[in-house]
């Protein structure tokens, strides 16, 4: 798969059992007046919590694990943000997206 054949095997094999094939999503934002300035980076990881009710945690583990996808939404906060007040800066920002679970079935 694409993943795969960028090196990203860990967000491919995270999201394998998925009827949703995991994702990397690419987002660009080219408000600089020069648009030969480098861009700023975003990067966050969005997957989901355990959706196939399997929990592999030894306890005192798990409770924090909804925040997996905190790091994507954070950076689409931000993006939102940026478009929003029409920063003056471009930006690349990336999201590292997967379904957590045993099977899709």
């Amino acid at each position: 798969d694409e993943l795969r054949a960028l090196n990203l095997n860990l967000l491919s094999a995270v999201g394998q059992a998925s009827s949703v094939a995991p994702r990397l999503v690419t987002i660009k934002y080219s408000g600089a007046l020069d648009p030969e300035d480098a861009p700023f980076a975003l990067v966050g990881k969005g997957i989901t919590f355990d959706s196939g009710g399997l929990n592999l945690k030894p306890t005192g583990f798990i409770e924090n694990m909804h925040l997996d996808m905190g790091g994507s939404a954070a950076v689409l906060g931000a993006l939102q943000s940026i478009v929003r007040i029409r920063a003056p800066i471009n930006v690349v920002a990336c999201l590292a997206l997967a379904e957590n679970c045993v099977d899709a079935n």
